[in-house]
């Protein structure tokens, strides 16, 4: 059994604005932080670990570029402040959410194919 799936039906929104005609996502990746821990008094000289802090590193999205959507995530990243973001998968179920900010956005212009938005969303919190 195969219960491969391709991308294609996803949606994600960016402070209830739902961001349209996605090419490509790059999802945050959770992280955890590993802390090396050394005493002086270690009689075998072996250090140990303890896990620190957890993190989610930064969407990436490439949208087809629109003037609208283009003056939406700029007026959100002028805005300079986290919202709520969504990212719901093809079977309309599976969703990740997170308090995301705009931080990066820039344009690509190619002279034999469409014109694309390209943006990142940093991440503050959790991400469920």
């Amino acid at each position: 059994m195969n219960d491969a799936a391709i991308g294609k039906g996803y949606t994600f929104s960016i402070g209830g604005t739902v961001i349209g005609e996605v090419l490509e996502c790059k999802p945050g990746k959770r992280t955890q932080e590993v802390i090396k821990v050394q005493t002086n008094d270690a009689t075998d000289l072996h250090g140990y670990k303890i896990l620190g802090w957890r993190d989610v590193t930064d969407w990436e999205l490439k949208t087809v570029w629109y003037q609208t959507q283009y003056a939406t995530l700029k007026t959100k990243m002028d805005a300079g402040a986290f919202v709520a973001c969504v990212f719901t998968r093809p079977d309309a179920t599976n969703t990740s959410t997170f308090s995301g900010a705009v931080v990066e956005i820039g344009d690509e212009v190619p002279l034999d194919k469409y014109m694309a938005i390209e943006f990142k969303l940093a991440v503050s919190g959790a991400q469920s």
